[in-house]
């Protein structure tokens, strides 16, 4: 695994410790960091955000 998406930091502490130690905390990223990530040097491609 490289990395896991999560919506925001607090999503992390919801995960089990066992877990989120295994994974380790540098593979976390929140989702505003991937979003800014792929619009800088986009590898995947990502839907558009439809605003309300």
């Amino acid at each position: 695994m490289e990395f896991v998406i999560v919506n925001e930091y607090e999503d992390i502490d919801k995960i089990p410790s066992n877990i989120r130690t295994a994974i380790g905390l540098n593979k976390f990223l929140v989702m505003e960091a991937y979003t800014q990530i792929e619009t800088l040097w986009p590898v995947h491609r990502m839907p558009e955000k439809k605003e309300d």
